[in-house]
């Protein structure tokens, strides 16, 4: 028995021997870490991993590095202190193999695999895909954890990419080179000759980095509606691939700018083949989170998605995608039931391309108040205007069959059949309905449409507020059946309607703002039947502004939860929208969905106080320029004041005989300069018709004076003239500087033409800083000349197809720089006001030289119409963060060596649609803005609005061949080289211009070239919108464009085009950055004036977003200046 015992003792012990040397023998599978991984990368590495070789681990943080053989940490926001430094180091002295990847922050790049096997696991790593991505970690186990690979695993060969590939949803590893290897292969594999092509583009999550499942769901979406879908996931080739391609429709799933660096030619490229650009948005938390968010998108993610892209002139920020947790993993997935309704979008837009415009169904929605009470929009005669509109749509060959052949007829019949009726008006809202003039909609249809529109929740909530269909509000009967009435007149296959309140039985106040949550069953009905019945092929909002944006709900990323989503829909949706209130345009822009189509500010106009204040203006102007106090001049001065009764709104003493203090003097100089200088609104627009001659010229006039002085008075700077504490004192400025321009303006605006050289000499600018500023612009970079050379071919296209009343295509636009606001008034400051400016049209000689200005009676071509700048520059900008400040419809700007941002503008090329001004040289042909003409003499062309060309040369005196040029031989004879030397002087005087003194030359000059251009502008806009207009309901692309007052920012003209916000990486620009801390000491020292020299403990800001935008972000720069931090600019 214990011989049995001792036997089956052994047995046992060679078995777990055996059990010992077999598992040794077949090593355990590893565990890799990754930390700090997005989820959608962890998710694809994981769903690729090998689980018989290795073992993936998601570790949240250091400690949990201790359980792994190998982890790998992204450095992108990796939050490392140098306690967790050490950690980790003590953990690789221990054998941990740790690496971490694409560290920003040098302190975190600690890694302990040798440079081999770092750049092996790389290649693996970064191509990605499920075959590299399984290979990454089989390299990590064999060859950096030194372990057998178990179960016939063998380590494959990278699969190289590329960075610009095409891909496919037949498999998630194929990828293509180029585009005719992908049609060739799409040939094979499902294309449908002949059906439209749609491009679809990812950007940071692409189809090798992420799980893929999503984006086979949205390319098979796409052909389910019959598109042929080209999948492309591209860095550096975006543009090109997209130009091959030449789709019908581009979807891109943004990140940034589509090609940073080359931002324009996209731009270009799109309005020339004239396609849009959809942005549909990737929300990368958890598709349960962003439900429950009001917010919908916030923080860096907002503004590459949303805020950026809108630069580019992209559209739709419709969420489709969000993360959803799936076997423990956080994987991408198309949010449910809105994969169908942004396909069908898609092919909207690309129907509305293709179809005859006799048979597009337009609704338009207009805004007005009860009764009878006028059609209401921002600055807009509303219905003349809507009129206009549906004018232009019949001369387009809309069918707008039965619309008045005239105003009045049209306002009646509006006033009659387009009504909207408040609470209280139940007779006249009785006889309305029963008139037969709503279209009647059966209880059964509205039941039918909301369950179909809105998910069940909602539609419990408005029955639950209204009850059960139709509810009270607009309900009746027809023909013994219960329904709905929606107003609307339908002319033909135009249907314009009345914008219903959103509320039933609510404040009246409240229905017509759109303040409450849930919509009334009127204003559904309205929106449904547009779509369910009408067939609406798009939808136009007219005027600024109605209630749909302003339905609460998500602020941005909206969900089918939201009302606004919902009542859009996938119909392709069109605002036409005021420049002027470009924050709330924001908000309609994202929050319903709309392509914006920008349309003019009332005109403005000047006071005309100036004669009548000129006297007591007269009189301040010498008491303030002299540094010590006049008693008498003082008393002079109050007796004026007295005696217009100024001193009651400025609440001064009024005792006679008491002189005026010299701060008291400023407070009514600071008083009649807002007088005098005020821009105020001269009248209302009306769309399609252009301001009187009148108010163009007067706003034209405020637009051009700021900008002229602001060169004069930097010039002047810049030369050492006047100090710096002059230069910023607003009063000097209005006294020395402001009276110059404003005399100027009006003389040129009197002539048939400008020669801007002729006028510059005149104010004082010498021969040699005339050659400096050209040398300095002949700095341009041979590719932006090509980029505008095709600029000027896209424009002249554009003027032969739409004839007087071209498309604003870059060549329309203003050439305006990032930081042009001639709006803005310099500095406060104090300073001693005694040195008087040199070198304007009062003085007898030139400052520097010394010579007699020319006649101010002689007037020739004008050259480049350019915006001028603020003499602060912002320094930090790219230049493609440049176009994106100014706006990125217009062609790069040239720089200074400095990197300051300055405005020049180049030599003017091409045929000009609406001038026929043409250019006939290679400088000429960088700058196909209206009106640009070749700057310099010997290259001849036509200027714009019936300019001639320059005569003679800074340094060639007239009469003197053109073919003469400083940088040629010198001509024969001692008369000829006694002319080269004096060229050869002027120009080594040239050389010694400063940097600052050529800002303000090119700011003058400009200043004074776009006099004209500002004029045509404003002329030509009206038609400018009406052919947007219709171009976004032919499916096309509308430039995009800052917005705001144009008097403050020219960048906004011309209008019709697709408003943008803010580029939210350069913001607060640095031009910004000086005004908010002046406005910070401002605000500080006004406080401490009146409590006793103390600090303000708290200080509370109310922000609103339109002037947020239009400062480009001093606001939040004035914030930040309080809070003692600064911004820091890497660029």
């Amino acid at each position: 028995m214990k011989k049995k015992k001792i036997i089956a003792i052994s047995i046992a012990c060679l078995i777990a021997a055996g059990a010992v040397v077999a598992w040794l023998a077949h090593p355990r599978r590893v565990v890799v870490g990754f930390a700090n991984t997005p989820e959608f990368m962890y998710s694809r590495i994981a769903q690729s991993a090998d689980a018989e070789n290795v073992e993936i681990r998601k570790v949240k943080n250091v400690k949990e590095y201790a359980g792994c053989d190998a982890v790998f940490t992204f450095g992108m926001g990796l939050d490392w202190g140098e306690e967790e430094r050490a950690a980790v180091q003590k953990l690789m002295d221990k054998g941990l193999k740790h690496m971490t990847l694409m560290a920003p922050n040098a302190d975190n790049n600690i890694s302990n695999l040798d440079s081999t096997q770092q750049y092996t696991f790389l290649e693996f790593f970064d191509n990605g895909g499920t075959a590299n991505f399984r290979n990454a970690l089989y390299y990590v186990r064999e060859n950096v954890l030194g372990k057998k690979l178990r179960n016939g695993a063998a380590l494959g060969e990278v699969i190289r990419y590329g960075s610009d590939v095409l891909f496919t949803k037949d498999s998630d590893d194929l990828a293509f080179n180029s585009v005719k290897e992908y049609e060739a292969y799409y040939r094979e594999h499902g294309m449908k000759p002949g059906k439209p092509k749609v491009a679809v583009f990812t950007s940071i999550i692409s189809p090798f980095n992420s799980d893929r499942q999503y984006l086979n769901e949205i390319l098979q979406g796409l052909e389910n509606v019959g598109f042929n879908v080209y999948g492309v996931s591209a860095w550096t080739q975006k543009l090109e691939i997209l130009q091959e391609i030449s789709p019908d429709l581009v979807v891109v799933f943004p990140h940034g700018r589509f090609a940073m660096g080359n931002s324009q030619a996209l731009i270009d490229w799109l309005k020339t083949r004239n396609i849009p650009m959809l942005a549909p948005l990737t929300l990368t938390t958890l598709r349960s989170e962003w439900e429950k968010d009001p917010k919908g998108m916030v923080g860096g993610f907002l503004s590459q998605s949303v805020a950026v892209p809108e630069l580019d002139g992209a559209i739709e920020p419709f969420a489709l995608t969000a993360l959803e947790e799936e076997n423990g993993l956080q994987v991408f997935k198309t949010i449910p039931g809105r994969l169908e309704q942004f396909c069908n979008l898609a092919k909207k837009y690309v129907a509305l391309q293709k179809m005859p415009n006799s048979e597009k169904k337009v609704a338009i929605y207009y805004y007005k108040g009860p009764g009878q009470n006028s059609l209401v929009a921002q600055g807009l005669e509303t219905l003349p205007s809507l009129y206009n509109t549906l004018l232009s749509l019949r001369e387009a060959g809309y069918n707008v069959a039965g619309l008045p052949e005239n105003l009045a007829k049209f306002k009646e019949d509006v006033m009659q059949r387009g009504a909207l009726y408040m609470s209280y008006a139940e007779g006249a809202l009785g006889n309305f309905l029963t008139s037969g003039m709503p279209a009647f909609v059966p209880t059964d249809s509205l039941t039918k449409w909301i369950e179909k529109t809105f998910p069940a929740s909602i539609v419990d909530s408005i029955r639950s507020h209204y009850g059960k269909e139709p509810g009270v509000y607009y309900a009746y009967e027809q023909n013994g059946q219960s329904g709905i009435g929606v107003p609307r007149i339908e002319y033909g296959n135009v249907a314009i309607l009345p914008q219903l309140g959103t509320g039933a039985g609510e404040v009246d106040f409240n229905m017509v703002h759109g303040s409450i949550a849930v919509p009334s069953y009127p204003y559904i009905a309205s929106y449904l039947w547009t779509r369910n019945a009408f067939h609406a092929d798009a939808l136009i909002h007219f005027g600024t502004h109605g209630s749909l944006e302003f339905i609460p709900g998500k602020q941005i990323a909206l969900s089918s939860n939201d009302f606004s989503d919902r009542l859009v829909n996938d119909i392709p949706h069109i605002y036409y929208y005021t420049t002027a209130n470009v924050g709330e345009a924001i908000i309609a822009k994202r929050r319903s969905y709309a392509q914006l189509v920008s349309y003019l500010a009332v005109p403005f106009m000047d006071t005309e106080l100036r004669n009548d204040l000129a006297k007591i203006n007269g009189l301040i102007e010498k008491y303030l320029s002299n540094s010590k106090d006049d008693e008498q001049l003082s008393l002079k001065i109050k007796a004026e004041v007295l005696s217009a009764g100024f001193h009651r709104d400025l609440k001064l003493d009024s005792v006679a005989s008491k002189p005026y203090s010299r701060t008291d003097i400023q407070i009514v100089d600071n008083f009649l300069s807002e007088l005098i200088y005020a821009k105020i609104p001269g009248g209302m627009y009306t769309t399609g018709v252009s301001f009187s001659n009148d108010r163009i010229m007067r706003s034209a006039r405020l637009l051009s004076v700021d900008p002229i002085a602001y060169g004069l008075s930097y010039l002047d700077l810049a030369r050492g003239k006047i100090s710096n504490e002059q230069y910023k004192n607003e009063a000097y400025f209005r006294h020395h500087y402001l009276p110059i321009a404003s005399r100027l303006v009006e003389r040129l605006q009197q002539s048939s033409s400008i020669d801007v050289t002729q006028e510059m000499q005149r104010l004082g600018v010498t021969n040699a800083e005339l050659l400096a500023l050209e040398q300095n612009q002949r700095k341009m970079p041979a590719d932006m000349a090509a980029m505008q050379q095709a600029m000027a071919r896209m424009a002249k296209s554009m003027a032969k197809t739409n004839g007087a009343a071209p498309h604003p295509t870059a060549a329309t636009q203003p050439p305006h720089g990032p930081n042009a606001h001639p709006g803005a008034m310099p500095p406060h400051g104090q300073m001693d006001q005694t040195q008087k400016p040199q070198g304007h049209p009062e003085a007898t000689t030139d400052g520097a030289t010394g010579a007699t200005p020319p006649s101010p009676d002689s007037t020739h071509g004008a050259q480049r119409p350019a915006t001028p700048a603020h003499p602060q520059k912002d320094p930090s900008a790219t230049p493609d963060a440049q176009k994106a400040q100014g706006h990125p419809g217009m062609p790069p700007q040239h720089h200074p060596t400095n990197g300051a941002n300055t405005n020049t503008q180049h030599p003017g090329t091409a045929t000009d649609g609406a001038t026929g001004a043409t250019a006939t040289n290679q400088d000429a042909a960088r700058n196909p803005q209206h009106g640009a003409t070749p700057a310099h003499p010997q290259n001849g062309g036509n200027a714009p609005h019936g300019a001639q060309m320059p005569k003679g040369h800074p340094n060639t005196p007239a009469g003197t061949s053109a073919t003469q040029h400083p940088g040629g031989m010198p001509p024969h004879g001692a008369k000829g080289q006694q002319e080269a030397a004096n060229a050869n002087a002027q120009g080594n005087a040239a050389n010694t211009i400063g940097e600052k003194q050529l800002e303000a030359l090119e700011m003058l000059r400009d200043g004074i070239a776009k006099v004209k251009h500002y004029e045509h502008m404003l002329r030509m806009s009206p038609k400018i919108e009406l052919t947007s207009l219709q171009n976004a309901l032919n499916g096309g692309y509308t430039l995009p464009s800052p917005g705001g007052d144009y008097i403050s920012d020219p960048q906004v003209l011309p209008t019709g085009r697709n408003l943008y916000s803010i580029n939210p990486e350069n913001t607060p620009s640095a031009k910004a950055w000086e005004r908010g801390k002046a406005l910070g000491d401002e605000l500080i020292a006004d406080y401490r004036s009146r409590h006793n020299d103390a600090y303000p403990r708290k200080v509370s800001f109310t922000l609103w977003s339109s002037s947020f935008i239009e400062s480009e972000g001093t606001t939040i720069a004035e914030i930040f200046y309080l809070l003692g931090v600064e911004p820091i600019r890497d660029r």
